[in-house]
């Protein structure tokens, strides 16, 4: 096999990869079904020797040394050019892959309040604590090639140790899958809001829209609960269920965050920057016949296409704050795109980015 794609995988999915490497500490993994129903090309496992970013209530954590909380966005977005710019160059250099290393993890909901003026928000329910922002990066990278059928080594040190790497993975694949001892099990769920503080919630959302303050809010519903699966099983539950674009398993040390979307929030490549609003939903039909019938419901739903074409200008107009004048473009405009168990309205928002912002 030619290097560095010489690694066999025909008897290996990237999760058996990611169970039987578990000596080497794996830390993340990410895959995708594109569009729902095609597997993408490749797929990605971060393994070995980390350096880590935290952002908490305690403070900052940039690979072990702790900092003051960032006073301004300027300050936070240094920080993280900083970690970028510090991230192992994993080598060899493959041409043509969407990832080859580089930062990643999570950014929580309430980091927005260092780029927007917004009101503190009120005292919810008691939640398990979790990071503002939590990113790490990787000493080693194992590329799953779906199409071939290879993995590739990538790794940050020298030929020797790349090699000596190599056969340490060929080992483990080589191996039996840890077993599972005890039959699952798991509570019912519970819920932060009861349906009287859940519609009151609603009745505040509809005066912010009558006042001007917001377009549009997902409200949402926190379920909680009990069960002796390890985060990974999760993760492969998941997958099974929902199986979508954008699927990944981090595992950040004391917190590990699944999720499968079929969305991207926002891609750059090659100075460009792309958004895929989404909105708009029928579940798939029974057959074919029914999935067209279903296709029509929804591109002639009026309700629907407003929340898409509010969500498609919202998108020209966030794009338009970081992209030269006049290179937004909207292509493909409400197409229809079919998942696992549900289609969806999808359009493109597209534009040149601005010199001074990356």
């Amino acid at each position: 096999m030619e290097a560095p794609f010489d690694i066999s995988a025909d008897l290996d999915t990237p999760v058996s990869t990611y169970l039987k490497l578990a000596p080497l500490q794996p830390r993340y993994l990410l895959e995708s079904v594109e569009g729902g129903a095609h597997l993408a090309r490749y797929s990605f496992l971060g393994f070995g020797d980390v350096t880590e970013f935290r952002l908490d209530d305690g403070g900052m954590r940039v690979d072990g040394e702790t900092r003051a909380l960032p006073g301004s966005a300027g300050e936070l977005l240094d920080t993280l050019r900083e970690l970028l710019a510090a991230t192992p160059e994993l080598a060899p250099v493959v041409e043509g892959l969407p990832f080859s290393g580089g930062l990643v993890g999570i950014a929580g909901y309430d980091l927005v309040r260092y780029f927007e003026r917004l009101e503190r928000a009120p005292a919810g329910p008691a939640v398990p604590a979790s990071p503002r922002a939590a990113y790490l990066s990787t000493n080693s990278l194992l590329i799953f090639d779906h199409l071939t059928r290879r993995i590739a080594l990538l790794h940050a040190g020298s030929d020797e140790d790349r090699a000596a790497l190599r056969e340490r993975v060929m080992r483990l694949l080589r191996g039996p899958l840890p077993q599972r001892q005890n039959a699952a099990s798991y509570s019912d769920p519970n819920h932060s809001l009861s349906r009287d503080e859940f519609m009151a919630a609603v009745e505040r959302c509809k005066e912010y829209i009558a006042k001007g303050d917001i377009y549009q809010i997902v409200m949402s519903v926190r379920f909680a609960g009990t069960h002796n699966l390890s985060p990974f099983e999760t993760y492969r539950a998941l997958r099974l269920l929902n199986p979508s674009p954008y699927m990944f398993f981090f595992d950040l040390g004391d917190l590990q965050v699944v999720g499968s979307s079929p969305e991207a929030l926002v891609k750059c490549h090659a100075g460009h920057a792309s958004l895929r609003p989404i909105a708009g939903t029928r579940p798939r039909g029974k057959d074919a016949e029914q999935d067209v019938a279903h296709e029509q419901s929804l591109l002639a739903d009026e309700k629907e296409n407003a929340e898409h074409v509010m969500l498609v200008d919202l998108a020209r107009n966030d794009l338009g704050r970081v992209a030269q004048a006049g290179s937004v473009q909207v292509e493909p405009y409400r197409i229809i795109e079919r998942y696992s168990h549900v289609m969806h309205l999808v359009s493109g928002v597209r534009g040149a980015l601005d010199e001074r912002f990356d």
